[in-house]
């Protein structure tokens, strides 16, 4: 999996992300900043086919307000520490799946659907 780290995923944990053979892009490798708007980070992530691994919340819940669908997945690390969570992640989840948030916190992993794609309504004919 090629992953884009948004937020301030520990050096561990990008560590920990190569260590199971994934490759982890900068924010500034998808000419990104801090301050990009969530739907700018999705659609960039999209785009280029890469999952998410962050740790702020408003990118995770973007999603499900409307922001834009997520074809990927994105894991919220909302534990101390970081390299500890992907490792339990991927204790748990030997492959993850598209189209799921994966949220990792002091007691476990929660998986959760993201919004599909809601395809364009056909006119009467």
């Amino acid at each position: 999996m090629q992953w884009l780290l948004h937020g301030s995923v520990a050096p561990a944990a990008v560590e920990t992300l190569r260590r199971y053979g994934h490759e982890t892009h900068t924010a500034a490798e998808a000419e990104l900043t801090a301050e990009s708007p969530a739907d700018q980070v999705l659609a960039e992530a999209g785009r280029r086919q890469w999952d998410i691994c962050t740790d702020e919340s408003a990118l995770a819940r973007a999603p499900y307000q409307g922001a834009m669908p997520f074809g990927r997945c994105i894991v919220l690390i909302q534990s101390a520490d970081h390299a500890d969570a992907i490792e339990r992640l991927f204790a748990r989840f030997k492959r993850l799946k598209a189209g799921r948030l994966y949220t990792i916190t002091a007691s476990g992993v929660k998986v959760r659907q993201l919004p599909a794609r809601q395809l364009p309504v056909a006119s009467g004919e």
